[in-house]
């Protein structure tokens, strides 16, 4: 394969801070806009993850669309945090890209980022494609001065009776700790709040201050980088992914939990440890990746804070194969999750596998004379991914006191765990 297939978004899913390959993303200068504003540097990291798919999510309703009103939501959303209307560009004084956020937000119109849109009928909602609805990635999102970092778009029919929510913005301003923070907010119960968008100061591969720069980093960037030399002369051509969307038995978690012994520094295994561990074993990576959020770990980072400041802990076979050593690393904050704290080696193959959890982020957003039917990642954003290489899974609820899976691969998994497809979800094989 070339190298520009390789440095596509969807590959990129596995990149941290400098660990990311891509040409340098440039936006347009301030001087293409009229409108006056200040720029806001981003961390190092969070340019590189411009090239990322970007955090989205879909929630299907029955009942009268609210679209005058979500109108008038988003206005004052947007009136309490600026940023949202904003622009990647390039700061004239740094060369770096930026988030450009306008001094009057309303002047560039709730419309940039608000919008309603009609489709012929009923089917049509449930058949169409939810990643044409959110806001794009690289150079799709930065290249175009009129493309905002954030869109709020709602998909109804005629009648207005069944409608879903998109909410999406750029993974260069955003993870999905900052995406529920802003769909929570349209809820008519919730109150609106600005967000912190000034940068703390953040380096996901020494944020751990007792491991500065861990042995698996390292393997991480080296194998990435053979990767990417080996395939350089392969045959382009790949499989679709085998993209899945089931809910989580219940009577597995019970069971899985009920056979945990407590060991050192993992007194208890959570759902997301017993999942992460599950999916880690039956893709059977070298190296298994999760992400993990950093709010509220580390001195002067709250949830308040938007942004990306997620990590990475990285797992070898010897260390996924147990949920105890997920919940270890969490423990610790280190990718030292034995318990022991031994060394391990990693696997043979050239596979990565990539696991996020977005179901502690999880709020219900509710309308008056509406029924949640569904809510999910936008799941077609990977429909191009090379899963074969590098699966991934996302951690979700679909609604309040439900737990369920997507999970994106090479060929079918073994169940498992799994039951159910979430109803109104795109798959893809």
């Amino acid at each position: 394969m070339n190298a520009r297939r390789f440095l596509r978004p969807g590959l990129l899913a596995l990149s941290c801070g400098p660990i990311a390959w891509d040409r340098k993303v440039r936006g347009p200068a301030l001087c293409e806009t009229k409108l006056s504003g200040k720029f806001v540097a981003l961390n190092r990291h969070e340019t590189d993850s411009v090239q990322l798919p970007p955090p989205a999510t879909v929630t299907l309703y029955k009942g009268p669309c609210p679209s005058a009103w979500l109108h008038a939501r988003v206005a004052e959303i947007t009136a309490a945090n600026p940023w949202l209307g904003g622009r990647l560009r390039t700061d004239p004084q740094s060369g770096k890209l930026a988030a450009w956020v306008p001094d009057e937000p309303q002047a560039e119109g709730v419309e940039d980022l608000f919008e309603v849109i009609t489709l012929a009928n009923e089917a049509a909602i449930m058949e169409c494609e939810s990643a044409q609805f959110i806001v794009k990635a690289g150079t799709d999102q930065t290249a175009t001065d009129g493309t905002s970092i954030c869109r709020i778009a709602v998909v109804t029919e005629p009648t207005q009776h069944l409608w879903k929510l998109h909410v999406s913005l750029s993974h260069a301003v955003a993870d999905a700790q900052t995406l529920y923070m802003v769909y929570g907010m349209l809820d008519e119960r919730a109150e609106v709040r600005p967000l912190e968008v000034e940068r703390v100061s953040f380096n996901p591969a020494t944020c751990l201050g007792q491991v500065p720069f861990h042995g698996k980093w390292l393997f991480f960037v080296v194998r990435r980088f053979c990767f990417f030399l080996t395939g350089l002369f392969k045959d382009t051509r790949q499989a679709r992914p085998v993209i899945r969307v089931r809910y989580v038995r219940e009577e597995w978690l019970r069971d899985q939990k009920s056979k945990h012994i407590a060991e050192v520094d993992a007194m208890y295994v959570s759902s997301s440890d017993l999942l992460t561990s599950w999916f880690l074993s039956v893709t059977q990576p070298a190296c298994g990746v999760m992400a993990m959020d950093m709010r509220d770990r580390m001195p002067g980072l709250g949830k308040a804070h938007a942004g990306v400041y997620t990590t990475l802990l990285m797992f070898y076979p010897e260390e996924y194969k147990s949920a105890a050593n997920i919940r270890r690393a969490l423990t610790r904050q280190s990718p030292a999750c034995m318990p022991d704290g031994s060394c391990q080696a990693p696997g043979s193959s050239s596979r990565f596998a990539f696991v996020t959890a977005w179901h502690s982020n999880y709020c219900e957003v509710a309308f008056n004379g509406c029924t949640q039917l569904s809510h999910c990642p936008v799941t077609s954003v990977w429909k191009d991914y090379d899963a074969a290489q590098f699966p991934c899974a996302v951690i979700f609820r679909p609604s309040a006191g439900t737990l369920a899976m997507c999970t994106v691969s090479g060929e079918e998994l073994p169940p498992g765990p799994l039951g159910e497809a979430v109803p109104g979800t795109e798959t893809a094989s």
